[in-house]
């Protein structure tokens, strides 16, 4: 209600407004008439001719009535601005109630229709719930776990590919560094070949074994360089390797795991039917049960029936066991003693077998020191290299925040100015209509000033056909008095 009272409110004021336009409108037309008949007054001959004061005020009348013009058409300019932005303020009210409207309206309905289902379907919401919310959360374990294998396999192809340039690199400069060595050798080879110059340049011949002498070093510290990186080479090769095969080992458990995700239908399935299974059992052994209570409520009449006969039964088992258990002690001492013959003959094998071990275990010892400083060394390389990749991985994160960042920022821009570019779109159309309206304004006004102009010329043609006529019938009278 307060809406509607607000819009009849708004349309009241625009009539209100559009009154008071007509009013100036109406205003504004006598007064741009008014000088228009000042000027055909003003323009009325006296007698004669016209002199200069009548143009220059006719003249000046046309200026003011310009100037009145021109008030007009910005006042008319300004009207329609006003007009725009009421419109544009009673659409945008318009529809933030049309949203509340329609929101109360989806509120009520909605009301009605749990009101109407909640009572029919408030058991089965609850389980099917209960069951959906069990299975998202197994879901979302799934998809987390499967997640951080496919970030591990991401992190490792990156590696890879890390590797795999460092790779290239590293063959460039093998290549680099081969044709430098093939290059000194050739210089070695023709400074060999030249001959000895003669004994009065001993200077030069100095020079140019000194010469010699640092080429020979620099091709030897190359060919140092050339193992060196070849051995790197073939280390960087053989971990490519070692990581291809992971990685290869890693997408198998991944399509693994997409198949066991995939035969998750069937599995609920089985599973159904393992507990039909279990519920058919359940009743068969209940039956069995059953049955068995009977057997024993026979079997315990029968044993009361039998009670004199098992007495003396078991008197003759006790005699029995008594006698065996007499025997059983005597072949335990027996077993017993074997044992200990036993295990002292196994505990000299086993000093002659230490002894053994112990030479054994001190070249063990010897080489596995030798081991572990080889795989210290290693453990090391790897430390530098592994805390390199975790830089480039770092660094790479940085990018890719700063990516985002910027993605983020770009798409904001985009829809703002996408939002801009629709209001302009929408002020340009408002902006022709408005000149539309303005151009037909103008032509009404400039047809008004022709009509105007027309009529005056009119009306001085027929203020000069006047005077022409009075002009001829006063000399005429002259010309009668004088024959007079």
């Amino acid at each position: 209600m307060e809406a509607k009272s607000r819009v009849t409110r708004r349309g009241n004021d625009k009539l209100s407004d559009n009154k008071r336009d007509e009013e100036r409108f109406s205003e504004s037309d006598t007064r741009m008439s008014q000088p228009r008949s000042d000027m055909s007054d003003s323009r009325t001959p006296r007698g004669g001719d016209r002199s200069l004061k009548d143009l220059t005020s006719e003249r000046d009348q046309l200026l003011r009535a310009e100037k009145t013009y021109r008030q007009r058409i910005q006042q008319l300019e300004e009207e329609v601005k006003s007009v725009v932005k009421q419109s544009q303020e009673l659409s945008t009210e318009n529809k933030e109630l049309r949203s509340k409207l329609d929101a109360k309206e989806n509120k009520v309905l909605e009301k009605e229709i749990v009101e109407g289902q909640a009572l029919k379907r408030e058991e089965e919401l609850v389980t099917t719930v209960a069951r959906v919310n069990k299975e998202k959360l197994e879901v979302d374990a799934e998809n987390e776990r499967l997640q951080a294998r496919l970030t591990e396999q991401e992190h490792k192809a990156r590696l890879w590919d890390t590797i795999s340039s460092d790779n290239n690199k590293l063959k460039t400069q093998n290549t680099e560094l081969e044709k430098r060595v093939q290059d000194l050798e050739k210089d070695v080879r023709r400074l060999g070949s030249n001959p000895l110059p003669p004994p009065t340049h001993a200077d030069q011949v100095s020079a140019v074994q000194k010469e010699n002498k640092k080429l020979e070093a620099e091709l030897s510290n190359l060919r140092t360089q050339k193992a060196e990186v070849e051995t790197e080479v073939e280390r960087q090769k053989s971990l490519n390797a070692d990581l291809t095969e992971k990685l290869e080992h890693k997408r198998q458990e991944l399509e693994e795991l997409v198949r066991v995700l995939k035969s998750d239908t069937t599995s609920e399935k089985e599973l159904r039917d393992l507990t039909a299974q279990l519920e058919n059992t359940q009743r068969k052994l209940s039956e069995c049960k059953a049955s068995l209570d009977e057997v024993n409520l026979k079997y315990l009449e029968l044993e009361k029936e039998n009670g004199s006969t098992k007495a003396a039964l078991k008197a003759k088992e006790a005699e029995c066991k008594s006698l065996k258990g007499s025997l059983e002690e005597k072949d335990s001492q027996i077993s017993e003693l074997k044992k200990k013959l036993e295990s002292s003959k196994r505990g000299m094998k086993k000093l002659e077998d230490s002894l053994d071990e112990m030479k054994q275990t001190e070249k063990d010892a010897v080489n596995m020191k030798a081991r572990i400083r080889s795989l210290k060394n290693e453990i090391e390389d790897s430390l530098v290299s592994i805390h390199k990749l975790k830089q480039e991985n770092n660094e790479a994160k940085t990018e890719v925040e700063r990516l985002h960042a910027e993605l983020m920022m770009t798409s904001e821009s985009l829809t703002e100015a996408r939002r801009h570019i629709k209001t302009m779109e929408n002020e340009r159309h408002s902006r022709q209509q408005m000149e539309e309206e303005l151009q037909t304004r103008d032509k009404r006004l400039g047809e008004l000033e022709r009509q105007t102009f027309r009529d005056e010329r009119q009306k001085r043609a027929a203020e000069t056909e006047g005077e022409g006529a009075g002009g001829g019938q006063a000399g005429s009278a002259e010309g009668t008095e004088q024959c007079h």
